[in-house]
């Protein structure tokens, strides 16, 4: 027996199930793991820096140090330094980090840089204001005479991986700069308002009670927060 759809809530059904079923394939088809990639050696990155962190390596074609993780924050200045040994004139190499962590290094903004030549090589980049928090990739590539992509194997030089991880550019009432809310920072604004001391090197940081101003009463609702559990810190 067959059986027609004669009406239009018949055909707009139809219509809702086809919907459903590409927009299901779309998101199954979603890029969940970076793509292949790798070199033969010969030349190869032997040393790299990413503000604070550094690695000095071998060659293996491919290497995935996602095991060392760099914290960066948003805004913040970006220097990646790497250094070639067995370096030709025709070294190519190019940088990537995925900051919107979508598994590929196609976005405008992730491109850190490229260069060409036996090096060493610097790279000067701003982490972006809108970076997704969390773990993410770098990526550094080095081939011979050829454009450096962030995929596909190629005949000489190496890829090396590391993890990024992204943070606020700023943790509030962090008036230190350590990364962490504590009686430190209060006793550090203490000695910057009455002892001439530093000031917090992210002003927006030192202002947990979002006045506006930097001053004794952040220092006393730090306080009051810590020991007698009030209002926590809200920072502009």
């Amino acid at each position: 027996m067959k059986i027609y759809i004669s009406n239009l809530r018949g055909a707009k059904l139809i219509s809702l199930v086809m919907i459903i079923i590409v927009f299901c394939a779309a998101r199954l088809s979603a890029q969940t793991e970076y793509c292949e990639v790798g070199g033969g050696c010969d030349e190869y990155i032997s040393f790299v820096s990413v503000n604070y962190f550094m690695n000095n390596s071998g060659c293996g074609g491919y290497e995935d140090y996602t095991n060392f993780e760099i914290t960066v924050r948003r805004l913040e200045a970006l220097e990646v330094y790497l250094e070639i040994s067995n370096a030709y004139a025709n070294d190519n190499v190019g940088v990537w980090i995925d900051w919107n962590q979508d598994f590929d290094f196609d976005d405008p903004n992730e491109v850190i840089g490229m260069a060409v030549g036996p090096g060493p090589h610097t790279f000067l980049s701003q982490v972006p204001s809108d970076a997704v928090y969390g773990r993410t990739h770098l990526r550094l590539r080095l081939c011979f005479n050829e454009t450096p992509f962030p995929c596909g194997i190629t005949e000489f030089g190496e890829v090396e991986d590391y993890a990024i991880e992204v943070e606020p550019s700023y943790v509030c009432g962090d008036a230190n700069n350590d990364r962490a809310f504590g009686l430190g920072d209060a006793v550090f604004l203490i000695n910057y308002i009455f002892k001439g001391g530093a000031p917090p090197p992210n002003m927006a940081a030192g202002d947990p009670n979002c006045d506006g101003r930097v001053n004794i009463g952040d220092a006393v609702y730090m306080i009051d927060y810590i020991f007698r559990g009030g209002p926590a810190p809200c920072c502009p």
